[in-house]
Protein backbone atom coordinates (compact mmCIF):
# COMPACT_ATOMS: atom_id res chain seq x y z
CA UNK A 1 0.00 0.00 0.00
CA UNK A 2 1.13 3.16 -1.16
CA UNK A 3 1.60 6.10 1.87
CA UNK A 4 -1.18 8.25 0.08
CA UNK A 5 -2.87 5.46 -0.18
CA UNK A 6 -2.83 4.76 3.84
CA UNK A 7 -3.62 8.22 4.12
CA UNK A 8 -6.51 7.91 2.17
CA UNK A 9 -8.05 5.05 4.46
CA UNK A 10 -7.17 7.07 7.10
CA UNK A 11 -8.78 10.67 6.37
CA UNK A 12 -12.12 8.57 5.55
CA UNK A 13 -12.24 6.88 8.55
CA UNK A 14 -11.25 9.85 10.75
CA UNK A 15 -7.95 8.03 12.20
CA UNK A 16 -5.18 10.20 13.32
CA UNK A 17 -1.87 8.84 14.05
CA UNK A 18 1.53 9.80 14.96
CA UNK A 19 5.33 8.37 15.21
CA UNK A 20 7.81 6.75 13.13
CA UNK A 21 7.46 4.12 11.11
CA UNK A 22 3.81 4.02 10.59
CA UNK A 23 2.10 0.71 9.93
CA UNK A 24 -0.53 0.54 7.23
CA UNK A 25 -4.29 0.35 7.78
CA UNK A 26 -6.20 -2.73 6.34
CA UNK A 27 -8.94 -2.61 4.34
CA UNK A 28 -9.92 -5.94 5.06
CA UNK A 29 -9.02 -9.00 7.15
CA UNK A 30 -7.57 -11.33 4.01
CA UNK A 31 -4.80 -7.97 3.82
CA UNK A 32 -3.98 -9.41 7.35
CA UNK A 33 -3.43 -12.62 6.02
CA UNK A 34 -5.55 -14.25 8.46
CA UNK A 35 -6.37 -17.76 8.40
CA UNK A 36 -9.57 -18.94 7.03
CA UNK A 37 -11.07 -20.07 10.27
CA UNK A 38 -10.46 -17.10 11.81
CA UNK A 39 -11.80 -14.78 9.19
CA UNK A 40 -15.17 -16.97 9.21
CA UNK A 41 -14.78 -17.14 13.06
CA UNK A 42 -15.19 -13.24 12.81
CA UNK A 43 -17.85 -13.65 10.29
CA UNK A 44 -20.26 -15.78 12.62
CA UNK A 45 -19.87 -13.63 15.47
CA UNK A 46 -20.80 -10.61 13.17
CA UNK A 47 -17.87 -8.81 12.54
CA UNK A 48 -17.19 -9.22 8.64
CA UNK A 49 -14.41 -6.61 8.16
CA UNK A 50 -12.08 -4.22 10.53
CA UNK A 51 -14.17 -1.10 10.55
CA UNK A 52 -12.67 2.40 11.54
CA UNK A 53 -10.19 2.41 14.14
CA UNK A 54 -9.68 -1.01 13.96
CA UNK A 55 -8.33 -1.01 10.15
CA UNK A 56 -5.67 1.22 11.36
CA UNK A 57 -4.94 -0.86 15.08
CA UNK A 58 -5.19 -4.57 14.21
CA UNK A 59 -2.28 -4.64 11.83
CA UNK A 60 -0.20 -2.72 14.75
CA UNK A 61 -1.62 -4.63 17.60
CA UNK A 62 -0.57 -7.99 16.11
CA UNK A 63 3.38 -6.81 15.14
CA UNK A 64 3.60 -6.01 18.92
CA UNK A 65 3.64 -2.01 18.43
CA UNK A 66 2.73 0.57 20.82
CA UNK A 67 -0.37 2.35 21.06
CA UNK A 68 -2.79 4.82 22.16
CA UNK A 69 -5.97 4.58 21.12
CA UNK A 70 -8.89 6.88 21.40
CA UNK A 71 -12.20 6.07 19.76
CA UNK A 72 -16.15 6.59 21.12
CA UNK A 73 -17.96 3.65 22.73
CA UNK A 74 -19.12 1.25 19.81
CA UNK A 75 -16.41 1.86 17.81
CA UNK A 76 -14.69 -1.69 17.65
CA UNK A 77 -11.84 -0.78 19.92
CA UNK A 78 -12.30 -3.95 22.29
CA UNK A 79 -11.90 -6.54 19.37
CA UNK A 80 -8.57 -4.49 18.99
CA UNK A 81 -6.89 -6.17 21.77
CA UNK A 82 -9.01 -9.71 22.09
CA UNK A 83 -8.25 -10.53 18.56
CA UNK A 84 -4.39 -10.20 19.37
CA UNK A 85 -4.53 -11.98 22.38
CA UNK A 86 -6.61 -14.71 21.07
CA UNK A 87 -4.16 -15.30 17.72
CA UNK A 88 -0.98 -14.62 20.67
CA UNK A 89 -2.85 -17.55 22.18
CA UNK A 90 -3.01 -20.07 19.03
CA UNK A 91 0.27 -19.19 18.10
CA UNK A 92 1.57 -20.22 21.97
CA UNK A 93 -0.41 -23.63 22.10
CA UNK A 94 -0.01 -24.64 18.41
CA UNK A 95 4.25 -23.85 18.65
CA UNK A 96 4.56 -25.93 22.06
CA UNK A 97 1.56 -26.85 24.03
CA UNK A 98 1.16 -24.96 27.29
CA UNK A 99 1.32 -26.98 30.13
CA UNK A 100 -0.33 -26.43 33.93
CA UNK A 101 1.59 -23.51 35.51
CA UNK A 102 2.22 -21.65 32.19
CA UNK A 103 0.72 -18.32 31.41
CA UNK A 104 -1.48 -15.88 31.13
CA UNK A 105 -0.36 -14.88 27.75
CA UNK A 106 -2.66 -11.51 27.60
CA UNK A 107 -3.98 -9.58 30.23
CA UNK A 108 -6.96 -7.15 29.52
CA UNK A 109 -7.88 -4.25 31.88
CA UNK A 110 -10.95 -1.99 31.40
CA UNK A 111 -12.28 0.74 33.07
CA UNK A 112 -15.72 -0.26 33.64
CA UNK A 113 -17.47 -3.61 34.85
CA UNK A 114 -20.02 -3.62 31.95
CA UNK A 115 -16.78 -3.36 29.09
CA UNK A 116 -15.11 -6.18 31.04
CA UNK A 117 -18.01 -8.61 30.95
CA UNK A 118 -18.78 -7.71 27.46
CA UNK A 119 -15.15 -7.72 26.11
CA UNK A 120 -14.81 -11.82 28.09
CA UNK A 121 -17.91 -12.46 26.45
CA UNK A 122 -16.76 -11.86 23.00
CA UNK A 123 -13.27 -13.07 23.75
CA UNK A 124 -14.84 -16.54 24.49
CA UNK A 125 -17.41 -15.86 21.64
CA UNK A 126 -14.66 -15.73 19.24
CA UNK A 127 -12.34 -18.73 20.80
CA UNK A 128 -15.26 -21.39 21.06
CA UNK A 129 -16.09 -20.35 17.39
CA UNK A 130 -12.59 -21.28 16.57
CA UNK A 131 -12.44 -23.89 18.61
CA UNK A 132 -14.93 -26.07 16.56
CA UNK A 133 -12.81 -25.70 13.77
CA UNK A 134 -9.86 -28.59 13.19
CA UNK A 135 -6.24 -28.15 15.21
CA UNK A 136 -7.75 -25.16 16.81
CA UNK A 137 -7.16 -25.27 20.10
CA UNK A 138 -9.60 -24.23 22.64
CA UNK A 139 -8.55 -20.85 24.56
CA UNK A 140 -8.63 -20.51 28.35
CA UNK A 141 -10.32 -17.41 29.65
CA UNK A 142 -11.01 -16.00 32.99
CA UNK A 143 -13.04 -13.21 33.62
CA UNK A 144 -11.70 -10.93 37.04
CA UNK A 145 -13.41 -8.26 38.09
CA UNK A 146 -13.70 -5.92 41.25
CA UNK A 147 -17.33 -6.47 43.11
CA UNK A 148 -17.46 -9.72 42.44
CA UNK A 149 -17.78 -12.99 44.30
CA UNK A 150 -13.38 -13.73 44.81
CA UNK A 151 -14.14 -17.11 45.20
CA UNK A 152 -15.92 -18.30 42.11
CA UNK A 153 -12.85 -15.88 40.46
CA UNK A 154 -10.66 -18.25 42.05
CA UNK A 155 -12.18 -21.18 41.02
CA UNK A 156 -12.08 -20.67 37.60
CA UNK A 157 -8.40 -19.32 37.50
CA UNK A 158 -7.68 -23.13 39.35
CA UNK A 159 -9.47 -24.60 36.15
CA UNK A 160 -6.41 -23.58 34.13
CA UNK A 161 -3.98 -24.64 36.41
Amino acid sequence: MTIQDAEKIRQENNILVEGEDLIAPIESFRDMRFPKEIREALKDTGIKEAKGIQAQCIPAALLGRDMIVVAPSGSGKSLIFTLQAIILAIEEEKTMPIVRGEGPFSLIIVPSHELAVRTHENLVNLSDKLAQQPDYPKIKTALCIGGSNIEKQIDALREYE
